[in-house]
């Protein structure tokens, strides 16, 4: 009963933020993303009774704690459905930095749940595998999908997933990940979600949130690059803008990560079409045409970055022979 699947991460491009139930993962406001090819994780997962117990392994260090109780209770949802009892067997392999901001728990989420369903052979549409990835992770719901996705936040929970909205091969977009920092945040994402109410622009901002929606779906459809770098570079800078707000107030930014958005905004004055975007991290989300990537790349470079991921629009989770033990 082993099952092996490949999850992208994904790239917010309009954030979700605030929850208005924590226990369900049901979020405030709907939200857009891209899936990203080069920010996977591979996830194996083996029921079998020869295991007393849920044993996890993350990029080759035994879990605890947390992450572990995470997915314990991710499990117990799997096994619930599936009306099985049976202790796993889970190890997970990320092929970009955890923890920094690059949404490690979407595509590790995705992943489990993936596997986890195939191996104990139930059988999901699309739309009910991206109900339960959200139990464990909001943002994973967006994972799990192909492409470029809407999340509906819903009114329960039965109503709250995330749908394709234009396959991986619709648009070809560049996304340049700059590796500011390696360091783990020091804040979860879900525990400064806590405190989304508190800023005194957040209910504003709420009020917003469709039209955004509305605008950045057509700017995708008629692959509109300049309305949609705008949008979604504002984006970015509003949501921190909530965090910096907040009480207690959360700084995710690095001094090296404002300096590489100066240089972003500078590039474009030079007639470059490139724009930024960031989720809850340090490391910074460089967007650009197909075209231009080589232009953007060697500007990266040339600013000090030496470590650069290269994404395009990646596809939706899947399964793969390829098992991790």
């Amino acid at each position: 009963m082993k099952k092996t699947a490949v999850a992208c991460s994904n790239l917010a491009l309009i954030k979700y933020w605030g929850k208005v139930d924590f226990e369900k993962r049901l979020p405030t406001n709907d939200s857009l993303s891209v899936n990203l090819d080069n920010l996977t994780t591979t996830t194996t997962v083996d029921f079998s009774a020869s295991y007393k117990k849920d044993l996890l392994e993350i990029d080759g260090i035994r879990a605890a704690g947390r992450k572990f109780d995470r997915v314990r209770q991710h499990l117990d949802r799997i096994r619930s459905l599936a009306g099985r009892q049976l202790s796993a067997r889970v190890v997970s392999r990320n092929n970009f930095p955890s923890a920094t901001g690059l949404s490690s728990s979407a595509s590790g989420f995705a992943a489990l749940t993936k596997a986890a369903v195939a191996a104990l052979e139930l059988k999901l549409t699309e739309k009910e595998m991206s109900i339960m990835a959200r139990q464990a992770s909001g943002s994973a719901c967006r994972s799990i999908p192909t492409g470029f996705s809407h999340w509906h936040k819903g009114r329960n929970s039965q109503s709250s997933y995330a749908e394709s909205i234009f396959p991986a091969s619709y648009w070809q977009l560049t996304d340049l990940v700059a590796i500011i920092s390696h360091q783990i945040k020091s804040v979860p994402t879900s525990i400064a979600q806590q405190s989304a109410f508190t800023s005194p622009f957040f209910r504003e901002r709420l009020k917003r949130i469709p039209d955004k929606i509305k605008a950045l779906s057509i700017y995708i459809k008629k692959r509109d690059f300049q309305s949609f770098g705008e949008l979604v570079e504002a984006e970015s800078l509003e949501l921190h803008s909530i965090m910096l707000t907040s009480s207690p107030s959360y700084i995710y930014i690095y001094p090296e990560t404002l300096e590489l958005m100066h240089q972003v905004k500078s590039w474009r004055k030079k007639g470059l079409d490139v724009y930024f975007s960031l989720n809850t991290g340090h490391n910074l989300h460089v967007l650009c045409l197909n075209k231009d990537r080589e232009k953007i790349l060697a500007l990266l470079k040339k600013a000090g970055i030496k470590d650069i991921i290269i994404n395009g629009p990646g596809q939706g989770t899947r399964l793969t022979d390829k098992h991790l033990f």
